[in-house]
């Protein structure tokens, strides 16, 4: 008998090989599927103008109130030490957890996010798998996942134990492939994940404007996809105003 929380496609071929008779006669047992799984969490997706814009989105969302405690997947491991670090100079309780931290480490902090001493974890992937703990009340994608199933395993530590959970998601213009890639993870879930835009300086580190027309679709459309060449109110004003000085210099 083999036992496996999780049994990706290239898993499941190498337990055949080793399997009498190339496993006809394995019998497969799945508890649940994904999607059954994260029908109670609502997905939301943030497109931000640049690394800053989303670094203070991120902030806006960390003092919501009604966050318990919240998982910050970040893509690489400088990325999450210098993210929970900024994180607690700004006074939030917050700890990094990645692959390059001891065991013991690991387990400290792991612990005291259990105990209710940490509110928010600052993680690799190293943390999508295994983490059960039924207070994460939200999760936040910083950095996006490699893989589509990734995005599937992150999102999968909120909403714990019949509970609601919240998954955000921030993306920039550069991120749009994996987002199209990861759509079709979005369109599986019973509970389709929201698209939002919010327009540029729209949020601030206290306080954001709600974003405007917000869009409930199963996948990407192409007007939640940001486009290049398109000139912002900013960018209009600047070429208005260099034409005036131009023409009283005239």
């Amino acid at each position: 008998m083999m036992f496996s929380a999780t049994f990706a496609p290239r898993i499941q071929q190498l337990a055949m090989r080793v399997m009498h008779d190339g496993g006809a006669s394995v019998q497969k047992i799945q508890i649940d599927s994904p999607q059954e799984k994260h029908a109670n969490i609502k997905q939301m997706l943030y497109w931000a103008d640049n690394a800053q814009h989303k670094r203070k989105m991120l902030d806006h969302w960390l003092r919501d109130t009604t966050i318990n405690q919240a998982i910050v997947f970040a893509s690489t491991q400088v990325e999450c030490d210098g993210l929970a670090a900024d994180l607690q100079q700004e006074g939030f309780s917050a700890v990094a957890l990645h692959g390059a931290l001891s065991q013991g480490l690991r387990n400290r902090r792991l612990m005291a996010l259990r105990q209710g001493q940490v509110q928010i974890l600052v993680a690799t992937d190293v943390a999508a798998r295994g983490i059960d703990v039924p207070t994460i009340t939200h999760v936040f994608n910083y950095g996006l996942p490699m893989k589509a199933e990734d995005y599937t395993h992150r999102i999968g530590r909120t909403g714990r134990a019949g509970r609601d959970g919240l998954a955000v998601t921030f993306a920039e213009f550069r991120d749009r492939r994996n987002i199209l890639t990861s759509k079709a993870t979005a369109a599986s879930s019973s509970r389709p994940m929201s698209f939002r835009a919010w327009s540029p300086c729209s949020a601030c580190p206290r306080r954001a404007r709600r974003p405007t027309m917000p869009t409930v679709v199963a996948g990407v459309t192409a007007s939640s996809v940001p486009r290049r060449g398109v000139p912002t109110v900013a960018a209009l004003v600047v070429v208005a105003l260099v034409a005036v000085s131009t023409t009283a210099n005239m």
